[in-house]
């Protein structure tokens, strides 16, 4: 009866440990945060009472197997941040019942047990839930692909039976936007395959300005974005910094206030070039701020606001700066917006066939 006379203490630490020392759970409401565990208490403490017929706190039910699904559709946790929650329950429970009872070594086995079972069933479920995400995932893809190919098909059959020239040519340039589309969405599989592998992006580095680049990429922008600072010029892969800020800029857009300017920003540092995109609105939680760049991975926000999307940019942004020996780096806050920041040496041809680790 110790365990649930303690019970709410318990629950009250744990969460504050919990919401302190993982990040995925700072802003997750009760309901979510606390999930199997007011339940995997009940059921130790059952198991503990001697007039209790509870003899094993897992035995008949699937709460443990239910707790890991559910974090991975649920929430933005990984399986080390699983871990992490388990431990803290059983250090929880071990500084609040030694400050008040005497527990005897069989008992504290049950409580470890189990936790480190419950454990075991949730990482199982986990990673069950996410191959099976990532299924669903595919096969989505696998329809966008389709789109364009379908098109290009029906356009060619009709360039087969012949149509007019004007008809013709407005069929060539959309056949060629949606050969555009597939292969760009082909291109970003692979690249954040790639990424996913730690492996590095290939680069087609040479000789270019940067100012160049930005002017060639925001030229079909309706929005208002600014230039600042001065041209650099430096051996860089072109296509892959188009990449970069075609990525960057449409995430400005999508998130940021329509109202204002977005800032590119050019600056030399250190034998570098430092360049910034800095939108006004809201920002970025800090929470998300450590998984928007891995593989896959959709914000919040974006699911929240319906933005159409598959979390492949901002990891090839970083993988085409880390390709080109780069750092990146976000600071968002609500009172000065979000900027995205990366540097890349003058020269990145060294950088291309650095190590990697696997």
């Amino acid at each position: 009866m110790a365990l649930m006379n303690a019970r709410e203490e318990i629950e009250k630490k744990w969460a504050a440990a919990v919401k302190q020392q993982i990040s995925s759970a700072t802003r997750l409401d009760d309901p979510i945060l606390f999930n199997y565990f007011p339940r995997l208490l009940e059921r130790i403490a059952e198991t503990l009472d001697p007039d209790s017929q509870r003899e094993d706190p897992l035995k008949g039910n699937t709460a443990a197997q239910e707790h890991g699904g559910e974090r991975a559709r649920l929430t933005n946790f990984n399986i080390s941040q699983i871990a992490t929650e388990f431990y803290l329950l059983k250090e929880t429970i071990h500084s609040v019942l030694e400050s008040k009872v005497s527990v005897t070594q069989k008992e504290w086995l049950i409580v470890d047990r189990s936790i480190d079972l419950s454990l075991r069933e949730s990482i199982t479920s986990f990673a069950l839930a996410e191959t099976y995400i990532r299924e669903q995932f595919i096969a989505m893809l696998a329809h966008d692909i389709r789109g364009p190919v379908a098109f290009i098909r029906m356009a060619t059959s009709l360039l087969m039976e012949g149509v007019e020239p004007n008809v013709a040519s407005d069929l060539y340039q959309r056949m060629a936007d949606a050969a555009e589309n597939a292969a760009t969405l082909i291109d970003n599989i692979l690249d954040a395959s790639v990424i996913k592998a730690s492996r590095r992006i290939k680069l087609g580095i040479q000789h270019c300005r940067i100012h160049e680049i930005i002017h060639k990429t925001i030229r079909n922008y309706q929005q208002d974005i600014r230039l600042e600072g001065p041209d650099l010029e430096g051996y860089w892969c072109p296509h892959g910094l188009k990449r970069i800020l075609h990525n960057l800029l449409d995430n400005a857009i999508k998130y940021g206030d329509s109202t204002q300017p977005i800032l590119i920003k050019t600056e030399q540092e250190h034998g570098a070039l430092a360049l910034s995109i800095h939108n006004r609105g809201q920002p970025i939680p800090i929470e998300e701020q450590e998984n928007i760049f891995q593989p896959f991975h959709r914000s919040q926000q974006a699911e929240e606001q319906n933005v159409k999307g598959w979390g492949f940019g901002l990891p090839i942004v970083r993988g085409i700066v880390e390709a080109h020996g780069g750092t990146i780096e976000v600071d968002s806050t609500e009172a000065l917006g979000t900027t995205i920041s990366f540097t890349l040496p003058l020269d990145a041809r060294p950088f291309q066939n650095a190590l990697t680790l696997e």
